[in-house]
């Protein structure tokens, strides 16, 4: 957290908002605050836009519910940690249902500055998560109404099965096609019946006077005057050619088997021109021409942005649990392409039978497809587990929406999921870390400190803080001077900038204990970063035992060398060479030679 956040603090008690405000500069939290302790502050105060809310449970007149409360009356998205000291855990619990971010102990304030990075990510991403839904659901809902809304005829169509069937036969060796077709009518007609019409809109069935949408899907596609079928051959001819696109005036036959002049418009959907599965067609007077091309280009255009440029899943299912809408980015990862997709239900697309049905432990997407059928609300899950037949797994946050038709009839939902897998195994190796780091600090037999460049210890071991007769509570924030003694002042700041200026040192001190015992200790340092700001690792051994086995020796030599010089026979010592290595004084004395 580099920025300056800013805290509204709701809080009546003196002491607990000082304690709190302590603990956020402990933790190294940056920021400015504002304590609120009755309702009318706390108003006064959410105007000013606070970036976070640490707010007691409890106050006299004024609680954190009732907070929570007033934020979602005013639609402001501020995420409110809840601090207590007496909140029990169900009372927890129901805050967190409540809207709260999270809820901490006053006694327990240890995680404070995380919960609050952890609050601020979670409601950034909720605020980002909603934006992108509502641009999406526009999105659709735009691209649905130029479909359907639209004043000229559109139809969408499948000539997969044309397309096979050209390649068959150009494989037995036809090579002329059109000829083909004109000498054999019975095939001819065999190939007009193999495109099928997979939808139309409202415009397609008042032109061509149909009872209704099933009317004009079940009997559009057997409506052919001559002139249409010659056209008909002569696109799909094209089509098999390599073209994508064709366009001509033609006379048409509407249901009712009145003519109409009608000029056609018919396009291979990009990213179809291999299967021909999604065909466009747009029919128009002449006079609605330029207009009906710019709304079909739009929607187009719509359908590609919204499908072909998110690397989330996106996808629709209806009422049947069938696919009827997936993008590349789904349909990639599963190893399909979205035409494979269309038309199948989850498991026929290869996810494990247990997370679609579900089971004791765990909600399947069907169940989580009828929930939202049956309510006609949105939901979202996070870090939910899908498994392919592919060997594939994932974690996935998502929302499924409703989507409702004309009548108001919820006809099928829409998922959005994104990958977090990822991130999951990186948030899984920071904690193993983490984890790893705390049990190898608190196992060390050599007393470990954290150090402010300021000189205030931050962080110990129990080794470092029992050692000197404090607990942690008492150890963290205590300014070093306390145990290196204030006299040392002078040499504490000499060596701080030694620290500094070569990034570690190495010194013999000695520490005083809260009993006034004094522990020499050799010292090793470095600078470490802790909490994002640059700080100095201290690991001090206890050298009490070495310095009096020192003292010792020297001792045991003192008095080694007092007995040498003073018995009165003459001592010499000898080396192999038989050259005088020492003497006592008494040598010295007897043979007239000094000691030198």
């Amino acid at each position: 957290m580099d920025a300056v956040l800013k805290i509204l603090l709701l809080e009546d008690n003196p002491y607990d908002a000082e304690l709190i405000l302590r603990e956020l500069q402990r933790q190294g939290v940056t920021f400015t605050h504002t304590i609120a302790q009755n309702q009318q502050e706390f108003l006064k105060g959410i105007r000013e836009k606070p970036d976070i809310i640490l707010a007691d449970y409890a106050l006299p007149q004024f609680n954190a519910r009732e907070a929570l409360r007033l934020l979602t009356t005013k639609s402001l998205p501020i995420p409110v940690i809840v601090i207590s000291g007496t909140i029990g855990e169900e009372i927890a619990v129901d805050m967190i249902r409540q809207g709260a971010a999270d809820y901490l102990m006053k006694d327990r304030l240890g995680r404070l500055a995380s919960s609050i990075a952890m609050a601020l990510e979670s409601n950034h991403l909720r605020l980002e998560n909603q934006r992108y839904m509502q641009e999406l659901e526009e999105s659709t809902a735009r691209y649905r109404s130029l479909f359907e809304d639209s004043p000229i005829s559109l139809w969408e169509e499948d000539f997969s099965e044309v397309k096979v069937y050209l390649e068959t036969l150009t494989d037995s060796g036809v090579s002329d096609l059109e000829a083909y077709f004109n000498e054999n009518s019975s095939e001819f007609i065999k190939l007009t019946g193999l495109h099928r019409i997979l939808s139309v809109n409202q415009a397609t069935v008042e032109l061509y006077e149909a009872e209704s949408n099933a009317d004009a899907l079940a009997k559009l596609g057997g409506l052919f005057s001559e002139q249409s079928r010659r056209q008909f051959l002569d696109y799909v001819l094209r089509f098999h050619q390599g073209q994508t696109a064709w366009r001509s005036e033609a006379e048409h036959l509407t249901i009712k088997g009145r003519g109409i002049h009608v000029s056609v418009n018919i396009a291979i959907a990009p990213g179809y021109e291999t299967t021909w599965a999604k065909v466009f067609v747009s029919v128009v007077d002449l006079s609605e021409l330029s207009k009906a091309q710019q709304q079909v280009q739009q929607s187009e255009s719509l359908l590609r942005s919204v499908f072909d440029s998110s690397p989330d899943w996106i996808m629709v299912k209806d009422r049947h649990h069938r696919f009827v809408l997936a993008n590349k980015a789904f349909a990639e990862d599963i190893g399909l392409t979205p035409e494979d997709i269309i038309g199948k239900t989850d498991l026929e697309i290869g996810f494990e039978k247990e997370d679609v049905l579900g089971s004791k432990h765990k909600t399947g997407l069907l169940t989580s497809d009828k929930r939202v059928f049956d309510t006609g609300k949105s939901i979202q899950s996070y870090e939910t587990s899908l498994r392919h037949t592919n060997g594939r797994r994932w974690l996935f946050d998502s929302i499924k929406s409703p989507l409702f038709d004309e009548a108001g009839h919820i006809w099928g939902v829409m998922g959005i999921g994104r990958d977090v897998t990822e991130r999951h195994k990186t948030e899984q190796v920071l904690e193993e870390t983490r984890q790893n780091f705390e049990h190898l600090f608190n196992s060390l037999n050599d007393g470990v400190a954290v150090i402010s460049l300021e000189g205030i210890i931050l962080e110990s071991n129990p080794v470092f803080y029992k050692t000197l007769g404090y607990t942690r509570e008492e150890m963290i924030g205590m300014p070093l001077s306390i145990i290196d003694r204030p006299e040392h002042t002078a040499e504490i700041n000499e060596r701080m900038g030694r620290i500094q200026a070569n990034g570690e040192a190495t010194f013999v001190s000695k520490y005083r204990t809260k009993d006034g015992r004094i522990i020499p200790v050799e010292v090793n340092t470095s600078l470490t970063t802790y909490q994002g700001a640059t700080a100095i690792l201290s690991i001090s051994r206890d050298i009490t035992e070495r310095v009096e086995a020192e003292a010792a020796l020297r001792a045991s030599e003192e008095q080694y060398r007092l007995l040498f010089h003073t018995v009165p026979e003459m001592i010499l010592i000898l080396n192999n060479k038989l050259e005088i290595l020492h003497a006592n004084t008494a040598a010295s004395d007897l043979t007239g030679y000094s000691l030198d």
